[in-house]
């Protein structure tokens, strides 16, 4: 039985019954076009200070309807997956709740230009200073900007939701706490205008600003009520008008919106449909224009045999979206490293994109591969899993079992898989199953759903989950504090290692890029040698958009609070679909 027959179907035949009825209005009567709104950008480099480098970023997407004047009005109508777990960014950064509500709703202070993706731009700030020693941030913001409730935005907001972060009050968890380890205060200088000092030169602290995760949201809201979970009140070019769990979000275009003339379009709604053939079958017919992440191998595959005319079929390489299974590390019986090494060891790491993620990159380290930090390939073949199927492979499982005598276990043990209630993870769940009973390692299989997942993750409710992570910034500060950190937001296993710590604070000032580089390697052994997790292999971004969507292009990770917003996206009215 393939693993999409375990996906329950009633639901799904119900929205796709809903889509087919409810085929997108005309735009009705087109408006004038004003022309694009242009964020200033002032961005004065630092004197030479003891910061590494930033990370480089890729080359410029084309974008579609560039050279073209936008047409306003419309309805944006693309699927989602996912029910958003939460409304409240800085608690769960997870791409159901930054592309649905985060970067549609909200602003952060820096973002990147929607078409050429390496310049970096101000969104809520409309200018910036770094200082020469590299210590202090200057953010000089726009002014007149509103919250979606009317109230005004400023300062206060800024150093709020930055604080927030760093510190959170009790009853929130800040997933991105860590990345804020170096920011000492924040100083609100007038309503415009907040300083950020640091303890240390930060360099990727500017990148850490363009993210979704780190948008800033309202002080006056935020402290009677705690969190925000079930509720967004953003600066953002869309407003939230209705969310059914179920079926999907529905955003309305801000008219007071600060960036004048922006969104071109009028609504923008997002159905839930998790199965993908469904999503094929609404996509075929033009009831959605797009998906917000992907569509998988094999459904890329026939979007482009047969929809060419029509659609256009991207595949963008080094999305920096990795498939791993956590592994819980603060008790037994996987806090023995041993036992960590001997799943790695059984891991038939080129097995796996056949079985369930084909087109993916299998041989992909702890870092992004084709990016600036990753190891070279040649290196991370000597990696203990890594062996190809064969005779190497049944002695790296030989090795695993003697690792497991060693640790006490001759016979192996059983323990629970869990998995989110997706395809891909059930699919990644079924298939480590199958792998490490060959070593011993037995294990019953839990599916959960979405929000049950997050809160198992939180806790550490869980032994081995079948899941990946979703990285916004191929930065080995922001990704090796988050991840594998030892106040991660997102070191779901808990993984610690004092000489690991020791090396991230070292590669983070150290001045000359090769030195950093090469510390940067040293620290992948060893992660590969303590198995905080097993990386599986990273995937490609490969998404169909109808050419009806003009001024838009797929996200690249780190650029995903810029092109998912859809602030510049418009809808030529004389394409299909009409």
């Amino acid at each position: 039985m393939s693993v999409r027959n375990l996906q329950p179907l009633v639901a799904l035949v119900i929205v796709l019954g809903l889509l087919l009825s409810c085929a997108p209005g005309p735009s009705g009567e087109q408006k004038k076009a004003p022309p694009a709104a242009t964020a200033p950008v002032v961005a004065p480099k630092p004197a030479a200070t003891a910061a590494p480098a930033a990370t480089p970023k890729p080359g410029a997407l084309a974008v579609p309807g560039v050279g073209e004047k936008p047409v306003s009005g419309g309805t944006f109508f693309m699927s989602i997956r996912d029910d958003p777990p939460t409304f409240d960014l800085h608690q769960e950064a997870t791409f159901s709740t930054l592309l649905t509500i985060g970067s549609p709703v909200y602003n952060s202070l820096l973002t990147w230009e929607h078409i050429d993706h390496n310049k970096m731009i101000g969104d809520l700030a409309k200018k910036w200073e770094v200082s020469a020693d590299g210590l202090t941030f200057t953010f000089y913001l726009e002014e007149g900007v509103k919250w979606h409730d009317g109230r005004p935005f400023s300062a206060e907001d800024v150093k709020y939701s930055l604080m927030r972060q760093k510190d959170p009050p009790k009853e929130v968890y800040s997933v991105s706490k860590s990345q804020y380890e170096p920011m000492k205060s924040v100083e609100v200088v007038n309503p415009n205008t907040v300083k950020v000092h640091m303890s240390r030169p930060y360099p990727s602290f500017l990148m850490m600003m363009t993210l979704a995760v780190n948008s800033i949201m309202p002080k006056h809201i935020l402290e009677k009520t705690v969190d925000m979970k079930r509720e967004a009140v953003g600066t953002g070019p869309w407003t939230l008008k209705r969310y059914t769990r179920g079926v999907g979000v529905e955003l309305d275009k801000n008219p007071a919106y600060f960036k004048k003339g922006l969104p071109y379009m009028d609504k923008f709604l997002q159905y839930l449909i998790p199965d993908r053939n469904t999503r094929l079958a609404a996509f075929r017919v033009g009831r959605v224009l797009t998906d917000i992440r992907d569509h998988e191998p094999p459904t890329i595959d026939t979007i482009e045999q047969t929809m060419k005319e029509n659609v256009i079929a991207y595949r963008i390489p080094g999305v920096m979206n990795s498939r791993n299974p956590f592994i819980v590390q603060n008790r037994p019986p996987f806090n023995d490293v041993r036992i960590r090494q001997a799943v790695s060891l059984a891991l038939d790491r080129w097995e796996f994109p056949r079985m369930c993620e084909p087109g993916m990159y299998s041989s992909g380290g702890h870092m992004v591969p084709g990016g600036l930090w990753n190891l070279p390939d040649e290196e991370v073949f000597k990696q203990i899993g890594y062996a190809k199927p064969g005779p190497t492979k049944e002695a790296e499982r030989e090795r695993a079992k003697k690792l497991l005598a060693e640790a006490g276990y001759p016979n192996g043990f059983e323990f629970e898989m869990q998995a989110r209630n997706a395809e891909e993870y059930i699919c990644e769940g079924i298939w480590l199953k199958a792998q490490l009973e060959k070593i011993g390692l037995r294990s019953n299989m839990k599916i959960l759903e979405v929000a049950t997942y997050f809160e198992n993750l939180r806790t550490q409710n869980f032994q081995i989950m079948s899941s990946g992570y979703g990285y916004t910034v191929d930065d080995p500060d922001l990704i090796f504090a988050e991840a594998y950190g030892k106040e991660g937001g997102k070191n779901w296993g808990k993984y610690y290692n004092a000489d690991f710590e020791k090396m991230v604070a070292e590669q983070s000032v150290t001045v000359d890029p090769a030195k950093r580089k090469e510390m940067v390697n040293k620290i992948q052994l060893l992660l590969h040698e303590t198995v905080p997790f097993p990386v599986l292999g990273w995937r490609n971004r490969t998404v169909g958009v109808w050419k009806k969507v003009k001024g838009f292009v797929p996200w690249t990770s780190d650029r995903l609070s810029s092109t998912t917003r859809h602030e510049y996206t418009w809808l030529d009215p004389n394409l299909p679909p009409r």
